[in-house]
């Protein structure tokens, strides 16, 4: 019902080609009942791509009316790669070489998720691929400090709600959360409501946020034992009609109110939910029901740092002073911390459920510290970012800024390695201060970042809102991140990926990749709220130096929910056009280094996953880079298990090597228990398609 006419458009440059594209749904989404006529460019009539009659329904282009357009076809990308000679022996000309595996075993991960008799039976067997790979991490000490413990027994704690003027996050205008606990005898009490509003980000990145503006609208409380939520419209939002509560595997069911202005259910255990009220996608509430804390520092205890909301440690005296503490403990209220807040070795820093911190937090160890100031100037990675317009027009000063070299060593170099720390509590950490400019990914944007060679580090229980960037760059071994909810993903970029090794219990929203699958990486429990920029599970990007094996992963317990509209949202779109994300199970390997001639993949077990959306499609398994340098790429052991898809796949799944590369392989694939659109997948055919004629090819099913 769209009517666009009358408009005169005076290019530049080149006259270009007009498009008409329903925004942000699909690759080529979907335009019905429209109308478009004299549009002119430069003078001219508008000349139309014909791609717009692909996905057209009812569309009246000038004197031209389609009815229905082709639905676009499948098409391979055009590869132009020179071709890799054939070797008479790969083993000996790709030699393997696995540090971990000839350690540990080199199918540890599938030993681990599937344990033998004898190895069950077996006290000093272990039980998860964390402890088999030794990455236990404890984190700061608190050892002589005086805490304080959760209660015993069933319990339930919400937090006060914190109000300022310079939050970015908002107090929901449309939702009220009350939680009550029958079994402590705990009456109904709210828990705060905050709201993120998406912004539209177009500057030096494509706008991927259309109007209407996408909220997020979240709810934090702790507790042991079972809880009624209580979920109340406020008077500006609309009779409840239907609310959706997710994972669906939880079976939750809501009881709805006479007066059609609230709904409750019970929760039985701690748990991560997304609710959707009258199918409306854009106006989500995530409700987190947390876990007990571990014994919290007590902030009467000398070695502890209290921060008050009135206290500055963004000057360079007060952040001198955080090094001499073993705690840095923020009270309950609003703090502006700035960016690049310094956490040193042997060092907790502590926000409560009751706290919101808007800045972001840099590892650095205190010899290194100066190099920034304490993190009171900030850090870029590039150093032609001063010959942009934001310097030259003076709206940044280059002097607040300190050089640090792009790479791995470089960044190691200027900031040092940590180790034995913690980040924790039940609050909010925001990073809406990190700005968003042209050049800004110049700048280290990370809401947490500790260099990769940081150990035994644990982040644990944080709210992350407010980040323009990717989450939590927590690498090093070993490292646990538990219990953190990641949300904000209103713009591409916002990876979830950037995260340690071990991890449990998780929640996050992102518009770019899921994870990455690393060696070591050991997954238990993921929510993972996916928007349609990218891929939930990305195995690899680049394969590892020469010779080395990537693997030795285990990821479980994992929901994967379209975000971006849902269901509801694009209700009026062909079904064949519909691509909420790009993929599931993306092998993508895109990048054609000197260093990467050869590499191997092995060794990952893929179990218990869960995809509520159309996927597009389920598995692409079938690397994308060029044959300049990479010879070889070899897969195998790789198990994808109780693979859960009811609502289907947009087309077929793909699985083949280079068409380039002779030796590439994939084999010792295993598929078993996959569902996809209620039917259990028995035969390849059914649901995948091959790529180079299925060469060097091994695919179960079973």
């Amino acid at each position: 019902g769209v009517n666009v006419s009358d408009i005169k458009i005076t290019a530049l440059n080149t006259s270009p080609k007009i498009s008409v594209d329903a925004y942000g749904f699909s690759e080529r989404a979907a335009v019905r009942n429209v109308s478009v006529k004299n549009i002119s460019v430069n003078g001219e009539a508008a000349t139309f791509l014909p791609e717009i009659e692909q996905c057209a329904y009812n569309i009246t282009l000038g004197d031209k009316v389609i009815e229905e357009g082709t639905p676009p076809e499948v098409k391979a990308p055009k590869r132009d790669f020179p071709p890799v000679p054939a070797v008479d022996n790969p083993a000996k000309a790709y030699p393997r070489s696995d540090e971990d595996g000839d350690k540990v075993g080199r199918k540890i991960a599938h030993q681990v998720a599937y344990p033998s008799a004898e190895q069950k039976d077996d006290p000093a067997f272990p039980k998860t691929l964390s402890a088999a790979l030794g990455n236990h991490a404890t984190g700061a000490s608190l050892k002589g400090i005086k805490t304080i413990p959760a209660p015993e027994g069933d319990f339930l704690q919400t937090y006060a709600a914190v109000n300022d003027p310079r939050m970015y996050a908002l107090h929901s205008p449309d939702y009220e959360v009350s939680v009550a606990q029958k079994s402590s005898g705990t009456p109904a009490s709210k828990a705060p409501v905050y709201e993120n509003i998406g912004m539209m980000m177009s500057t030096g990145n494509r706008v991927v946020t259309p109007p209407p503006m996408l909220t997020e609208h979240f709810a934090n409380f702790t507790h042991r034992g079972p809880v009624e939520v209580t979920v109340r419209m406020k008077d500006r939002a609309p009779a409840v009609k239907d609310a959706l509560i997710m994972p669906s595997h939880l079976n939750i069911k809501p009881t709805y109110a006479a007066d059609g202005r609230s709904f409750s259910f019970t929760l039985p255990a701690p748990q991560y939910l997304a609710i959707i009220v009258n199918g409306d996608w854009i106006r989500p509430l995530f409700v987190f029901g947390n876990p007990p804390e571990d014994p919290a520092p007590d902030p009467a205890d000398p070695a502890v740092l209290t921060i008050k909301t009135s206290d500055d440690y963004k000057t360079l005296e007060n952040r001198k002073k955080l090094a001499d503490y073993r705690v840095i403990y923020f009270a309950p209220g609003y703090h502006d911390i700035g960016l690049f807040f310094p956490i040193f070795s042997d060092q907790t820093i502590y926000i409560p459920g009751d706290t919101y911190v808007a800045g972001t937090i840099l590892g650095i160890s205190r010899d290194k510290a100066g190099n920034n100031a304490y993190g009171t100037k900030l850090i870029t990675q590039n150093k032609d970012v001063f010959k942009y317009a934001a310097f030259e027009h003076g709206y940044r000063n280059a002097d607040d800024y300190v050089y640090m070299e792009r790479s791995n060593k470089g960044t190691s170099e200027f900031l040092g390695a940590i180790e034995n720390f913690t980040i924790r509590g039940r609050g909010i950490l925001s990073g809406e201060q990190m700005d968003w400019f042209k050049g800004q990914e110049d700048v280290p944007a990370y809401i947490i970042l500790v260099d990769r060679k940081g150990k035994n580090g644990v982040l644990d229980g944080l709210t992350f809102t407010g980040r323009h960037f990717h989450s939590a760059n927590f690498f090093g071994a070993p490292s646990l991140l538990t219990n953190v909810k990641t949300l904000y993903g209103f713009h591409g970029n916002t990876d979830a990926s950037q995260w340690g090794m071990v991890r449990r219990n998780l929640f996050s929203i992102e518009q770019d990749d899921g994870t990455y699958i690393k060696t070591g990486l050991d997954i238990d429990g993921w929510f993972a709220w996916q928007q349609n920029n990218a891929n939930i599970f990305c195995f690899v990007r680049t394969m590892p130096k020469d010779g080395d094996t990537l693997g030795h992963s285990i990821i479980r317990n994992v929901t994967v929910i379209d975000g971006r509209y849902g269901a509801y949202g694009v209700s009026n779109l062909a079904g064949t056009q519909y691509n909420p994300m790009r993929g599931g199970f993306w092998l993508g390997i895109n990048n054609d280094n000197s260093f990467n001639n050869f590499g191997y993949l092995a060794d990952i077990v893929m179990q218990n996953i869960t995809f509520e959306t159309i996927v597009n499609p389920l598995f692409q398994f079938a690397p994308m880079a060029g044959s300049r340098y990479g010879k070889m790429i070899g897969v195998e052991d790789v198990t994808f298990d109780n693979i859960q898809v009811p609502m289907g796949q947009n087309w077929k799944s793909i699985f083949g090597v280079r068409p380039e590369a002779p030796d590439d392989f994939i084999r010792g694939i295993v598929i078993k228990n996959l569902m996809i659109g209620g039917k259990k997948i028995t035969d390849f055919d059914e649901f995948a398609r091959t790529r180079s004629e299925g060469r060097n090819l091994d695919v179960h099913i079973e």
